[in-house]
């Protein structure tokens, strides 16, 4: 029996230096129209669009044929990873290594890794009413209950002016949620100087995905990461020294097929999650960790495949903001 990992190493064999997936990836998922248009508009005169076409109707039968063989042997995982590549624009299949000269220095930033990750993880794992129960229990002289004591004594304790910034919201009866964007944007964010600001304005930013947390919390569009089309060490020099102590900044070698019109999302995961995903994924995948913390950038479609069969360990020991999806906490681009 060939195991699924078996499968994928197989796979990738058939598939280096083969140009007819080099001619399908990320092209099969349009009706007839579409994929002339696409054809189009990549060539620039009639007789390059027939070289090109003539190249594209001679390989999307090879890619057929490989697809019926591997139906037959029963190679169901590389059937399906094989029909994804050829299906989304971007997709990357797993344990892939595309060549250097394929790919660009992508970093990603984020701000006060330490206080933003309690930040995010009570915004995952709390109640919504929390924040304002545990003020009421403090002017009680009690403690906040339901086992997240200390997890909203962490928030408070990170950003001294919450505890204020809750009590007028509940004075004036608002919805929950506004008062953290306010104090991660006054607390961390006019912590760097207007010069990384203003760089990061110009960066590609991602909110907190909102199936993470209950949608009573009212924190809009609030961005947390940045992506930042440029290499590591020069993104790092936009920082003062100080301000390097309070900064993550990830390095990864994307692929360039992961193009700006390919939809994008951003895992931020514990330190102890890193090997795996960079094994599997590894130019999707940071190339080193930051304050305990990596991360990835992969296309959209990715992030609801099951990883059951793939990745070789089990995932325990961690809290469920970090198990939740292999990929940890994720962030994509604001509606």
């Amino acid at each position: 029996m060939i195991n699924p990992k078996q499968q994928i190493e197989i796979l990738l064999k058939i598939l280096a230096g083969n140009t007819a997936f080099k001619t399908c990836r990320g092209r099969l998922n349009t009706q007839l129209a579409g994929l002339i248009k696409h054809v189009l508009d990549t060539e620039e005169s009639p007789s390059e669009f027939l070289t090109t076409w003539k190249q594209f109707s001679t390989s999307v039968p090879e890619m057929i044929r490989l697809l019926e063989q591997f139906r037959i042997d029963g190679f169901n995982t590389a059937y399906d990873e094989l029909l994804k590549a050829l299906e989304f624009p971007g997709y990357i299949l797993p344990y892939e290594v595309i060549p250097e000269e394929e790919t660009e220095p992508v970093s990603v930033v984020l701000l006060d890794p330490r206080r933003t990750m309690i930040m995010l993880k009570w915004i995952i794992e709390g109640h919504w009413m929390d924040l304002q129960n545990y003020v009421a229990r403090i002017d009680r002289g009690g403690h906040s209950g339901h086992g997240l004591g200390e997890l909203c004594e962490s928030v408070f304790k990170s950003f001294p002016n919450l505890e204020e910034s809750v009590r007028r919201r509940m004075a004036n009866n608002g919805g929950c949620g506004p008062e953290l964007c306010e104090e991660y944007r006054e607390t961390i964010l006019t912590t760097f100087s207007a010069g990384v600001m203003e760089k990061l304005g110009r960066a590609q930013a991602k909110r907190l995905q909102s199936d993470q947390f209950s949608d009573r919390l009212l924190i809009d569009n609030q961005r947390f990461v940045y992506i930042v089309r440029a290499g590591q060490s020069e993104v790092l020099w936009w920082f003062t020294k100080e301000e390097l102590k309070h900064v993550a900044v990830w390095q990864i070698h994307l692929p360039k097929i992961l193009s700006v019109n390919v939809k994008t999302f951003v895992g931020i995961h514990p330190e102890a999650m890193h090997g795996e995903l960079r094994t599997v994924s590894p130019n999707l995948t940071s190339v080193d960790t930051s304050h305990g913390l990596g991360c990835i950038i992969a296309p959209t479609v990715m992030q609801s495949e099951s990883f059951d069969t793939l990745y070789p360990s089990p995932r325990n020991g961690y809290t469920a903001v970090d198990s939740e999806h292999p990929y940890g906490i994720l962030f994509d681009d604001p509606s």
